[in-house]
């Protein structure tokens, strides 16, 4: 019990509950950046690959549904890493579906919400 009122060993434990305490602290806030880098990367590429498909939305709106659908499944195959997206036209009918939902026979219905739908992305963070 004497060895421990030693300032030598005090010192040690004091030094070892820091460097814990520091390893801690650098660990969480490692994971928390990394986490927030990973979504933010994540963030980014899904507004780019929307940015595309309303681009030839916009380009091509005044074409059928049949071309319309052929143009996005054109550009959909362009899309590095796959592309999972239906669109819908205001009626809520299925104007297209990426080859990626259909091959995994995902099933959602339109969207809920009432009116037209604007996607807009102003801030780019």
């Amino acid at each position: 019990m004497s060895s421990f009122r030693s300032i030598r060993v005090r010192l040690t434990a004091w030094y070892f509950a820091s460097i814990i305490l520091l390893l801690a602290i650098l660990a969480h806030g490692s994971w928390r950046a990394g986490k927030a880098s990973i979504y933010h990367a994540v963030d980014d590429g899904l507004i780019h690959r929307m940015d595309g498909v309303i681009e030839v939305l916009n380009q091509h709106s005044e074409l059928d549904e049949a071309l319309l659908a052929k143009q996005l499944a054109e550009s959909s195959n362009l899309m590095i890493g796959g592309s999972l997206f239906r669109v819908f036209d205001g009626n809520n009918r299925l104007v297209y579906q990426s080859a990626g939902l259909a091959r995994h026979q995902v099933m959602t219905g339109p969207p809920t919400v009432s009116g037209s739908i604007v996607f807009r992305h102003a801030d780019r963070g």
